[in-house]
């Protein structure tokens, strides 16, 4: 099992109501940023989750419209489109209700802004999704990347 399901069933924090493909969306994204899967089968669990929301590919309906935005937020970033996952990272932040997935937004934005090389503004991110939901492994596996990110674009003379 992924650590990031693992960790789902037991903190059960933002489970509720909220469909399980966003939940498996969710710990495949954590467990492909842990290495525990690869890229590709990260994006093929991802776009089955955006399949479930959308169905042909449309607009999904306005109840599902919260889910939509952080998978789409996840898949864009798995795409290489990371101003536009930051964007839609940004705004699932600021009205969705649970701190775990409030948490997962930060975490989203985190990955998305350090890819674009802003990587203050991804600590900020990472902070306060340390301060949503503190048992959130995925909070420090970003750090490290971040941190890897940050040391790569460091001069060395």
């Amino acid at each position: 099992m992924d650590t990031e399901a693992r960790q789902l069933l037991q903190t059960r924090q933002g489970v509720g109501r909220v469909p399980v493909y966003q939940l498996l969306a969710a710990a495949a994204v954590a467990s492909g940023e842990a290495g525990e899967l690869p890229p590709r089968e990260v994006r093929h669990r991802v776009a089955l989750a955006l399949i479930a929301v959308t169905g042909d590919g449309s607009e999904p309906e306005p109840r599902l419209m919260h889910t939509y935005t952080q998978t789409a937020a996840d898949a864009e970033l798995l795409d290489g489109h990371p101003e536009l996952a930051a964007r839609l990272a940004r705004r699932w932040s600021t009205y969705v209700s649970s701190p775990f997935w409030r948490a997962n937004a930060c975490c989203t934005l985190a990955a998305a802004l350090t890819a674009l090389c802003r990587y203050d503004e991804a600590r900020t991110a990472l902070a306060r999704a340390r301060n949503q939901c503190p048992e959130l492994a995925r909070t420090a596996r970003l750090e490290e990347l971040l941190n890897a990110a940050e040391q790569d674009t460091v001069p060395t003379h």
